[in-house]
């Protein structure tokens, strides 16, 4: 499998998160992306930032993680292993992310990752910008990683 490396370069990091469907980020505390094995392209990406909620009890979230259709098994677990490394290394744990059951995640990814099921969010949009794209529009499966 390939190796997972830090990555600085916010315009290539969006330019493979353009097959997410929240598309890109705006700014981020890290990212890793997985080197292909051919060492020719990235297999997948993590971005962990601060949390999107202002009054969060949580120290950093996994805002995105996005793997190749072909990418190797167990991708999205070696993916989320290195951010949450990179969390307690920085002092930034516990880590939270959301699974979106609205394009069908289930949230499997985390459970395989040693995430815990904390509940739901309570949904609604919040798109306070003028002309702004709403991205969450609907509940959310919270899961919460903390040092073991």
């Amino acid at each position: 499998m390939g190796e997972i490396v830090p990555v600085s370069n916010r315009t290539e990091v969006n330019a493979f998160l353009r097959q997410h469907y929240l598309g890109g980020v705006a700014g981020w505390l890290t990212a890793g992306a997985m080197v292909r094995e051919e060492g020719l392209g990235w297999d997948g990406v993590v971005v962990v930032s601060r949390p999107t909620a202002r009054l969060s009890p949580y120290r950093s979230e996994v805002t995105r993680l996005c793997v190749r259709r072909l990418s190797p098994k167990n991708s999205c677990s070696r993916l989320l292993g290195w951010a949450t490394r990179w969390a307690v290394a920085n002092r930034r744990d516990p880590v939270v992310s959301y699974a979106d059951p609205s394009v069908g995640h289930t949230g499997a990814i985390y459970r395989a990752a040693n995430f815990k099921a904390e509940g739901t969010t309570s949904g609604g949009d919040w798109g306070n910008r003028a002309g702004r794209k709403v991205r969450y529009a609907g509940p959310k499966l919270r899961f919460v990683w903390w040092k073991p």
